[in-house]
């Protein structure tokens, strides 16, 4: 009998896939006997990063937080980006929600800041692969392969063991590793470009996609991005939703297309919010299109109904 997770099994626990030594391993510190049981509980391991239980003590957001990955209530919507000549669906973006108990929903733009200061951004990050993957299997199953992007935090990429638990995961839902895709924003990933370069190259390798997200709003040069392994360059929004109204950010846009091509690497436009603007981009030759006109984020069930029931390029 096959080992290998199917679309109706629950997701494996992260700290039953990832379990080899290192900050997340509950064998961190001893020999590693798969056979037997792990000692400490995942809710321990999620405080190991220093300085995250003065945090986590203090922050009560950060203790909720900790407590919604443990209970796994984390949820994950999903946008499609489609072929700017055929606007077939060829891939989707998954992007994470939470919605706190008493509290209400809490923005990404303050979630992943406060994931990363209480240290529990790693735990979280594994989390999203997890649903993200496990959902994947399920389109794979059903209807055809999907490419998911996911939004990876540089802090990450400080885990030597990262590129191991990214593989541990797609093995455990028998996931090929070219229908994932890491995204990581420009100004981030150009901190420390020769460390992210090395572990970037080893989840390449591998045959993970790695993609830039929010290009052209740090200071990149051509020179610096030759150096790091992109398969592909999404425009900053900023730009695309002015590229009908302001010549500037038309001018900008398509320099930054310009530039993706150079490096040999997909243009992806991001932020496509009417009819005209879609022309456009398809006119100026960008590759691939996302945003609110083509669709919104939505939850699995409703992207499954809207884009896959009918056919590899329904709506």
């Amino acid at each position: 009998m096959s080992n290998r997770g199917s679309a109706g099994d629950p997701p494996p626990r992260i700290d039953s896939v990832v379990a080899g030594p290192g900050p997340f391993s509950r064998t961190h510190g001893r020999r590693h006997r798969p056979q037997r049981p792990m000692a400490a509980p995942l809710s321990e391991r999620l405080l190991a990063s220093e300085g995250s239980f003065d945090m986590l003590r203090n922050d009560p957001l950060a203790a909720r937080l900790r407590r919604a990955i443990v209970r796994e209530e984390l949820t994950l919507h999903f946008q499609p980006l489609v072929d700017a000549t055929t606007m077939r669906l060829i891939g989707t973006e998954a992007l994470l929600r939470w919605h706190a108990p008493e509290i209400g929903p809490i923005p990404p733009a303050s979630l992943i800041p406060l994931a990363e200061q209480s240290g529990l951004i790693h735990a979280l990050t594994l989390e999203v692969l997890n649903q993200a993957l496990r959902q994947g299997q399920q389109w794979h199953r059903t209807s055809r392969p999907l490419r998911i992007s996911v939004n990876l935090s540089p802090v990450c990429l400080q885990d030597p063991k990262f590129p191991q638990r990214v593989a541990a995961l797609l093995k455990a839902w028998a996931m090929p590793p070219e229908c994932l895709e890491l995204e990581l924003t420009e100004s981030e990933i150009l901190e420390d470009l020769n460390h992210a370069a090395r572990m970037l190259q080893a989840l390449r390798d591998m045959g993970i996609r790695i993609g830039l997200d929010s290009f052209g709003h740090g200071h990149s040069t051509l020179r610096r991005l030759r150096a790091l392994p992109i398969d592909s360059l999404k425009i900053d929004g900023s730009y695309v939703r002015g590229f009908v109204t302001n010549p500037v950010d038309r001018a900008i846009a398509e320099a930054l297309r310009t530039m993706a091509h150079a490096l040999g690497c997909q243009a992806i436009a991001t932020g496509v919010e009417s009819a005209e603007t879609l022309e456009k981009l398809v006119e100026a030759g960008f590759d691939t299109l996302q945003g609110h006109w083509i669709g919104h984020p939505v939850p699995a069930d409703v992207f499954t109904q809207r884009w896959l029931s009918q056919g590899p390029t329904s709506r």
